[in-house]
């Protein structure tokens, strides 16, 4: 007697092919989430030295014109 069973090609094609690809999205999507943070870190940071520059902009523009030191 024999220990072979007969199985369908779509499951051994589901086999092969799903634990790789459902890998792939796994990793892609934890690149992505890291990507993300690195993106939104650098947004907050622009947002933070843009408002500071526009202050130092704006305060030297403030006391030129009125001659104010602020």
């Amino acid at each position: 007697m024999e220990d072979t069973v007969d199985v369908p090609r779509t499951q051994l094609q589901a086999i092969l092919y799903g634990g790789p690809l459902i890998y792939g999205v796994v990793t892609a999507y934890v690149g992505l989430s890291f990507l993300e943070g690195i993106v939104q870190t650098a947004a907050l940071m622009m947002a933070v030295f843009g408002s500071l520059a526009a202050y130092v902009i704006l305060k030297r523009v403030y006391e030129a014109q009125y001659g104010v030191k602020l």
